[in-house]
């Protein structure tokens, strides 16, 4: 038998989920609890995003300030768009889960999930910000064919549809590898590391780079295992990185991008270099925390997810960059 602190204002749901949790030991709070609450006497938070109209995570920053030891925390949320990622706390283990008609499946995969007790390099798989970057991957890949909707009856030439459909079939694909890639990641039993060669090859399959092979260059010691993060999140990584050199250049020929990495007895320093349009001061300054992306397909939280990811393995990461002549990413761990 498990005990878990429910905070929630409606009584209906919480009488609800109190049935789906009958086997164990349920506290329900109906307001924010104080920050005294013993909260070590709790195997598992679970909580409303918005109680009687306010967000939760003001309270969640507080106690991961104010307590060494914080039970998992699973966010519920009728509407998943109004859930603010980034004002959760990296360092707490916490997954958000929709109130939908699987919410009672996924409640129990989520605790089942948590209960695993996954590790990555000592660190917990931090799983929201897996799912964050699919979200993010799969709604770039499938716009063609959400727009498609629309253009159906505007298209010049039976042609010009056929090849639009070539492009929504192709993002299709990248889809669906993402999907493989992720379910390999999240099911092995071990940790995978993989050289910077091995990740790009894996970056080569992709439909989007399989023609830009010649424009991607490697130098320093690629074919040594790269230990500091493991191969999903040094994937996610670097194709944002490549992806954004090019997207940003409107996929120039012209454009080149050059990953280098050296080890020393201290760690690593991989750097991805391009001589693509580069940005101004204050475009960098923003660039890893603004919901904001110059591109119409994307969700703009593509380098906030990448901030993450680095932060979680203990990396640093900084940008030099000048308009119009190319930008430098330098990633450290």
């Amino acid at each position: 038998q498990m005990n878990f602190l429910l905070i929630e204002d409606d009584s209906s749901d919480s009488l609800y989920i109190k049935e789906i949790l009958h086997e164990h030991q349920v506290d329900i709070q109906n307001k924010i609890p104080s920050l005294d609450l013993n909260l070590q006497a709790y195997d598992f938070i679970i909580s409303d995003y918005f109680i009687h109209g306010e967000p939760v995570t003001d309270f969640l920053i507080s106690i991961q300030k104010h307590n060494k030891i914080v039970p998992p925390v699973i966010i519920a949320s009728g509407k998943l768009d109004d859930v603010d990622l980034t004002k959760i706390p990296i360092e707490m283990n916490a997954l958000v889960l929709s109130k939908n008609d699987n919410f009672k499946e996924f409640l129990f995969y989520y605790i089942e999930l948590i209960r695993s007790d996954r590790y990555i390099a000592d660190k917990k798989v931090d799983y929201k910000t897996i799912f964050y970057q699919l979200v993010h991957d799969l709604r770039n890949d499938l716009n063609l064919a959400y727009q498609y909707q629309f253009l159906e009856s505007s298209f010049e030439s039976m042609e010009s549809e056929l090849e639009y459909l070539r492009m929504v079939k192709d993002s299709g694909v990248q889809a669906y590898q993402k999907i493989l890639h992720l379910g390999k990641f999240i099911s092995q039993e071990k940790i995978e590391f993989d050289s910077l060669a091995e990740v790009v090859e894996k970056i080569f399959e992709l439909p989007t780079f399989k023609k830009r092979k010649d424009q991607i260059k490697l130098r320093g010691q690629t074919d040594k295992k790269i230990e500091f993060i493991p191969a999903y999140f040094l994937n996610v990584l670097l194709k944002n990185f490549i992806e954004n050199s090019f997207k940003y250049a409107n996929f120039s020929d012209a454009v080149e991008v050059e990953l280098k990495v050296n080890f020393s007895t201290t760690g690593m320093r991989l750097e991805v270099i391009d001589n693509g349009s580069g940005m101004t001061d204050e475009e960098k300054m923003q660039l890893f925390y603004k919901k904001s992306s110059s591109k119409t397909d994307g969700l703009g939280m593509g380098l906030v997810i990448i901030n993450r990811i680095v932060s979680m393995f203990d990396g640093n990461i900084k940008v030099v960059t000048k308009p119009n002549v190319g930008t430098s990413i330098i990633l450290e761990f």
